[in-house]
């Protein structure tokens, strides 16, 4: 416009009747041209005043999910924010770079906290996976126990510890880990109640480990024969139940458990063998019985 100006006075005069027509035309165009300029700067003033009030605001908003306990919520907001940020226009020249780099740095701020807060709760949960773990390999090991009444306050306590768990787990982890522990539950107490059931049966027949010979001294065998035989059914029980012994004690010496310290493997180790111990020796009292009863005279 100012070009044309400049043409327009370097132009000479236009003749009496249309010099003053086109100045006249000419100065009202322009005057028409500046007006409207003006108002497309008011224009843009005003929406850059908008732009940057809203950018303000979505600055504000992300800089109040800065420390969030819970990461999920807040990430999904962060990616909300961000789609209005990139739909609003320029702030005008003297805040649009300042609002630019606060937004992104605290934006880049959130995101560092929140992958942090992942990595953190990854590391959590694979910690509780193991302590759960190490309580599931417990309870199976408790389970196939070879004397099951005798570890009864082992999976009292056990089952105390479970109950106790805190923590996140992923859903397919704690599926699964809850699947095998309550199975092993079941499974020993099932296995004990028929140890017991069977204990009681053995006791009301006269045969098995606790036979009248043995436990009761009330009971008198009708004769020798009769002694030797409920003897020998003692035997056969306590070999069976030595059998049980050595399996269980190969197996706590051959297996390593991951959840076990040196110590308590070791600790598991010496409890097997004692039990194999005690076994061998109330069989070898029950050889010496027999023998001593068959040579009587």
């Amino acid at each position: 416009m100012k070009q044309l100006s400049a043409e327009f006075k370097n132009a000479g005069f236009a003749g009496k009747d249309e010099n003053q027509r086109l100045w006249d035309e000419f100065s009202h165009a322009r005057s028409t041209f500046y007006e409207r300029q003006n108002q497309y700067y008011e224009q843009r003033d005003l929406e850059a005043q908008r732009n940057a009030s809203q950018k303000r605001r979505i600055i504000s908003e992300l800089q109040s999910l800065l420390g969030a306990q819970d990461f999920r919520e807040p990430g999904q907001r962060t990616k909300s924010l961000h789609a209005e940020w990139k739909a609003i226009g320029f702030a005008g020249h003297d805040e649009n770079q300042m609002l630019n780099d606060q937004y992104y740095s605290i934006r880049n701020e959130f995101y560092e906290q929140s992958r942090l807060h992942w990595e953190q709760r990854s590391m959590e949960m694979e910690l509780n996976k193991n302590n759960r773990m190490r309580l599931v390999d417990q309870a199976e090991f408790i389970a196939d126990h070879p004397d099951p009444k005798s570890m009864s306050g082992d999976m009292r306590t056990l089952l105390q510890q479970w109950r106790e768990q805190r923590g996140p787990l992923k859903k397919e982890d704690r599926e699964e880990l809850n699947r095998r522990f309550w199975a092993a539950k079941d499974r020993f107490y099932s296995r004990r109640d028929a140890q017991f059931t069977q204990g009681q049966n053995q006791w009301s027949s006269g045969k098995g480990e606790r036979s009248s010979v043995q436990d009761d001294p009330a009971w008198r065998p009708k004769d020798k024969i009769d002694a030797i035989k409920h003897l020998e059914q003692a035997i056969r029980d306590k070999e069976q139940a030595v059998r049980h012994a050595d399996a269980h004690f190969e197996k706590v010496r051959s297996q390593g458990r991951s959840w076990l310290l040196p110590s308590k493997q070791n600790e598991r180790i010496a409890k097997a063998e004692q039990w194999q111990r005690i076994h061998r020796e109330e069989l070898e009292k029950l050889y010496n019985r027999l023998y001593k009863l068959r040579n009587q005279t």
